[in-house]
């Protein structure tokens, strides 16, 4: 999984919120998405894997659910809790836990488990896979779903990643503790080799001449690869979807959302 640095500006809660804020259209499109799935399913209870500052987690609280998050960054679970403290007019509850998706032993049973927003593709090695998929069994309710949203590499996706190598605009916010404008650009590059994708981020930072780069790495699944990944590991896809306007999954769909129980 990523290495997570303290000092790190893209696991920085305040940092990531505003990055978000740069593209608001396309999260709040996502947002209504899960918003919408939740209130489909009607689960009792919501275990958000990778919840970061409660984008998701919290607007769930709001609509009448109880969810607990789960990250393993300080920076973003504060900035999840002092979001929450600040949440007026709640319906339902949030509750946040600091824990590696892979290693997590929870109490309780969930009617509903979500990993949103590419975080399955923090999972690098078959090991990973099968010692987070083994968490979820163990943490999901009888007849309990797992729902998962990642990156569909269609061909669109991949002739891009290997034709545009330059450096294109991430975000661009004011600073959210010193005066002045943060310029956050990117770039990113394929490895079929081990199916990852590598992602560099540029922050220019106010009253500093040189740029913070930092790397995130992300692992692509295939989706056969991804639904024979589930299979082995007991569970089975009862949905397949390709955006967040429920349309059914195809080739050329932007994302592979499964919607998935324990077999």
């Amino acid at each position: 999984m990523n290495n997570l640095s303290t000092s790190s500006l893209y696991y920085n809660g305040k940092f990531y919120d505003r990055m978000i804020e740069f593209d608001s259209i396309f999260f709040k499109y996502n947002l209504n998405f899960w918003l919408q799935i939740a209130k489909i399913y009607s689960p009792s209870s919501i275990l958000e894997l990778g919840c970061g500052t409660g984008r998701i987690t919290i607007p769930l609280a709001e609509e009448g659910f109880d969810v607990l998050g789960l990250d393993i960054s300080d920076s973003m679970l504060n900035q999840a809790k002092e979001k929450y403290s600040k949440t007026k007019l709640l319906k339902g509850k949030a509750e946040f836990l600091k824990s590696d998706i892979r290693y997590f032993n929870l109490e309780k049973k969930y009617s509903m488990v979500i990993m949103a927003e590419d975080i399955f593709t923090d999972l690098f090695s078959l090991r990973d896979v099968e010692y987070c998929l083994s968490c979820i069994k163990q943490s999901l309710r009888p007849e309990g779903l797992l729902i998962i949203d990642t990156l569909n590499p269609s061909s669109e996706y991949l002739s891009n990643l290997f034709l545009c190598k330059q450096k294109v605009v991430s975000a661009i916010f004011e600073h959210p503790e010193n005066s002045g404008t943060v310029v956050v650009t990117k770039s990113a590059e394929c490895d079929l080799s081990d199916q990852t994708v590598t992602i560099n981020l540029f922050f220019k930072l106010p009253n500093l001449a040189k740029e913070i780069v930092e790397t995130i790495k992300l692992r692509i699944y295939f989706p056969q690869e991804l639904e024979m990944l589930l299979n082995y590991n007991g569970f089975f896809v009862e949905k397949k979807l390709g955006n967040y306007d429920f349309t059914d999954y195809n080739s050329n769909s932007m994302q592979q959302i499964l919607i998935c129980r324990v077999k």
